[in-house]
């Protein structure tokens, strides 16, 4: 059985001021605004992500949204969406 991992990536309030185009894409709580990604990769000079554009839980296009590790204020990978405790089901 081949598991799905959730992914949210959190940015710090210079990534949220410079991505102001992409926060289409991005969903905001009360902690800021965070990308749910399919896949990052952590191991190049950006930090990249991979994001599903698509809205009301229809699959859209994915984009590979490359940014400077310095916008990322945390991420976190798990199989059990509901440990995220922020994000909505």
């Amino acid at each position: 059985m081949n598991k799905t991992k959730t992914i949210a990536v959190q940015l710090t309030e210079d990534g949220v001021r410079q991505l102001q185009p992409f926060l289409a894409y991005a969903k905001k709580n009360t902690v800021g605004y965070y990308f749910r990604c399919e896949e990052v990769d952590v191991s190049g000079p950006f930090f990249t992500m991979m994001i599903d554009t698509g809205v009301d839980g229809e699959h859209g296009s994915t984009i590979a949204l490359n940014i400077p590790h310095a916008m990322v204020r945390w991420y976190v990978e798990t199989e059990q969406e509901s440990a995220i405790g922020f994000l909505k089901r």
